[in-house]
């Protein structure tokens, strides 16, 4: 079978890191493309990473009628943009999450990409992993009742003010990285959007991001859910969902552990 030829829009760390090893073995997708605004960059990159194309700027890349879909793994600022700009050239989108800095953009790209008759995607990698898809069947069957309430907390400690996440500009900040994922899990354990939502957050001085952040989403009917996250707090992670029958707790819920199959 042939594999889909994907292009991806930037040199990412995280592509590095959790996308290329897996991509070895895929039988449905290989990597044809790579972009950066720096050629020589992505020259070093398709060699490591062996891509068959190299282009020294996004555009070229999506002006390459051999690829079938983009990936980006952009800075979140630059992702609206950048879904714009696949959409007008035709190409199917894989865009890493969130969608956009705010409500508006997430809206802004879907509904853009609708009119333009072109699939996009949210890079929510951690619904496709087999515990997620096993706690999701549990939940389906009943086997712990109703969901009443779902509780969430994601952490890590990063001080680095020239990384990205540090960055308000660019999108920075613990709700905008790990916080949609607290908030995604629980929209899917619950099966439902929330009515409303309470929280409360604390921003550093310095860079100007959201470095630690609490909610309360209420799921109407007497379901709620809540979640804590933190950029400057010991890495942590960890869902539980209880139901009326039972309950069930995923240890390690969004990014596993390098040494951990």
């Amino acid at each position: 079978m042939e594999r889909l030829r994907m292009g991806v829009l930037g040199t990412s760390g995280h592509y590095e890191l959790r996308v290329a090893t897996p991509l070895k073995s895929s039988s449905l997708v290989e990597p044809y493309a790579i972009a950066s605004r720096n050629k020589e960059k992505a020259q070093a990159f398709a060699k490591k990473w062996d891509f068959s194309a190299v282009y020294g700027s996004y555009e070229e890349l999506l002006a390459d009628p051999k690829v079938d879909f983009v990936y980006a793994p952009l800075p979140n600022h630059l992702h609206l943009p950048n879904i714009k700009k696949a959409a007008d050239a035709g190409k199917p989108i894989l865009c890493e999450k969130p969608l956009g800095l705010n409500a508006k953009e997430a809206v802004e790209a879907a509904e853009y990409c609708e009119k333009k008759g072109v699939p996009l995607m949210e890079g929510f990698m951690y619904r496709f992993h087999p515990q997620w898809r096993r706690a999701k069947e549990l939940v389906k069957c009943g086997e712990i009742g109703t969901v009443r309430t779902t509780s969430g907390l994601f952490s890590y400690d990063l001080k680095d003010g020239g990384n990205i996440r540090n960055i308000a500009a660019a999108g920075g900040g613990a709700i905008l990285d790990i916080g949609c994922y607290t908030v995604s899990s629980a929209r899917l354990l619950m099966g439902a959007e929330p009515k409303r939502v309470i929280g409360t957050f604390i921003w550093d001085p310095v860079f100007k991001t959201d470095i630690l952040g609490s909610a309360i989403l209420d799921f109407g009917g007497g379901r709620t859910s809540t979640f804590s996250l933190g950029t400057q707090l010991y890495p942590y992670q960890r869902v539980t969902a209880v139901g009326t029958g039972g309950y069930l707790s995923i240890k390690v819920p969004f990014n596993m552990f390098g040494d951990v199959p």
